[in-house]
This record gives structure tokens, sequence and C-alpha cells, in this order.
């Protein structure tokens, strides 16, 4: 049997093509519409980010607390955008102007960077209270040239300090004096080598002449060392300087460690340098000898007044 497709009429025929003529004329409409309203919107976007650019601006942020005289860096700030109709007119707005420098205020996290408020490290405004560590005092102590280490240390290194004085010793049931060497602090920061407070980072510009310069100064000032001590430390080394002499130890750039140390007398010298002789015996046996020499006495009470007298044998 042969099957033939029905065959439309002339009318349907002519629906069919109109209905797909307004159907693709409505995809083209639709595409235009589409592209003209995509279009209307990156010109409305392109314009709202040229206003928000004109009238913003990228201003740096403290991401943690900063504390005076320490140097910025990087991993410290953080910016973000802002209306510069309500900037001061110092805010920073390039990290580039911050890194590096300090300030000489303290900045709480979260704070706006001004201008007015850093500088650079090597500059005057530079201040020793900028320098010293929260919790810590700076003391200024007049060293030996020969002695000490002045000259060779700078600011940022390390030292142990050290005293010479007398310690009071009883001897015969006397009091009197030992000169000895006594260990007072470790590890402690020098803030100022006489009028030079160092610098982690120098500013741009500066020549190696002008740093050669500053390091002669250095060596032509006064012998004065400032260190960072705690206020009680700053009590122990003001007593032991009018006693006596205070010495340096410089210590290496990685070593922050501390070691017990004793005092240093004439007697652990010779303990030291004589391993084998035992002089706590060779005293007990010079008093004993003293003793012997002596002659024997007699208490005598007047009233109220006792007094010893040596007791003399009549022939």
């Amino acid at each position: 049997m042969n099957f033939r497709l029905p065959v439309l009429p002339l009318v349907e025929k002519r629906g069919l093509i109109i209905a797909g003529g307004f159907a693709l004329t409505a995809a083209i409409l639709t595409m235009v519409w589409l592209n003209q309203t995509q279009a209307k919107l990156k010109e409305e976007a392109r314009a709202k980010l040229e206003s928000i650019q004109e009238n913003t601006v990228s201003v740096v942020f403290a991401k943690t607390d900063i504390h005076p005289g320490r140097l910025i860096s990087e991993d410290m700030l953080y910016t973000k955008l802002k209306a510069k109709n309500n900037l001061p007119p110092e805010a920073v707005t390039s990290m580039a102007r911050v890194i590096d420098r300090i300030s000489k205020v303290p900045i709480q996290k979260d704070a706006l960077i001004s201008t007015d408020i850093l500088v650079w490290p090597t500059t005057k405004e530079t201040t020793l209270a900028m320098k010293t560590p929260i919790g810590k005092r700076a003391m200024t102590i007049s060293v030996d040239n020969i002695s000490s280490l002045f000259g060779m240390v700078k600011p940022g290194d390390y030292v142990d300090v050290i005293g010479l004085i007398p310690l009071p010793v009883e001897v015969d049931g006397k009091q009197s004096a030992q000169p000895a060497t006594v260990p007072l602090f470790q590890n402690v920061l020098i803030l100022a080598v006489g009028s030079q407070l160092g610098t982690a980072v120098e500013k741009e510009g500066t020549s190696g002449r002008r740093r050669q310069q500053a390091e002669s100064e250095q060596k032509e000032t006064a012998p004065l060392i400032t260190l960072a001590l705690s206020p009680e430390e700053a009590n122990i080394l003001a007593f032991v300087k009018e006693q006596g002499k205070i010495q340096l130890i410089l210590r290496s750039a990685g070593d922050a460690q501390t070691t017990p140390v004793q005092p240093v007398s004439w007697e652990t010298v010779l303990k030291h340098l004589f391993p084998n002789i035992d002089l706590e015996k060779k005293e007990e046996a010079k008093q004993e000898e003293i003793k012997k020499e002596e002659p024997p006495q007699i208490e005598i009470i007047r009233g109220f007044k006792k007094e010893m007298m040596p007791l003399t044998q009549g022939k």
C-alpha cells in the first residue's frame, strides 16, 4: 500500500509562514533590545565607575597598633576607598609614602594614616622617646673610651652590663669593702651612642659621605651611651654608677640567651688561677694563728659599761 502525506490547504500554509515571520521578527527585536539594554548598562556602569574614581580615593589605614619610633612595614597597613570630600588634606593615599618611615605618635588599629605624624628615621624629628620601647626607660651613662666599646657599638646593638664596685664583706666581725665585678643586666638594647640615635633604614638620597661624616662625629662626641632599661634596672644602675664603674660587653647579633653569672672578687680570681690551693682552710689557719697570738682577755664592768682588758700574768 502507498501512503501519502496530507497536503495542507493554501490558507494554512500562508498562516504558518506569517506566524514564522512574526516569531523571527520578535526574536530579532528581542536581540536588538537586549543588545541596546546591555550597552546601556555598560555605559551606566562605566559612568558610575568614573564617578566613583573621581569622587573617591584609596586611603592607607593601620592594620595593627603602631608604636612611636617603630619602623612601618607593608604588613602593618591596608587600603580602603574613601570619599574625597570627607578626607583631611594630610591623609596618605599611597603605601609607598608610609613604608620604611616611623610615626611620631601612637597609631591605633584601623586608624587613618596622615602625613603630619610620619618622619624618616634619619631626620632630626626622630626623638629618643620615639626610639624607646614601651615599658622601658632611656638612661644615658658615661663610659671610659679605653675600657668600653665606645666607637664600636651602634644603636640597635645589645650588651651585657657589669659593675665594678666595692662589695661589703665581714672580716673578723668587722665590716669592710672588697672590690668585685658584679653582673647587673644582660641583653640590654643600646638606644643611642653619643648623640646618634641610629636608624634601621636611611632616607633616600643619603650619601655615603654623609654617613661617614655622622660616624666621624660620633667618635668625636663625649663617650655617652644610652640604654633601654626597666624602671627597676634604671634605679639599680644609677646607684651602682655612683659607687664605682660601669662596663659594657657586646653580645653577638643573634644571641639573646641569658646565663647566670656570679660576682667576681680576688678570691674568685685566685681560685681560678690556683685551683689546687684551698683558700678557705688557709684563711681558717690564719685566723687560728691570730687567736693564739692574742693574750687572754678579761671582761671588766664599770657601772653600765663593759670592756675587755688583756690579762697579763705577773712574774
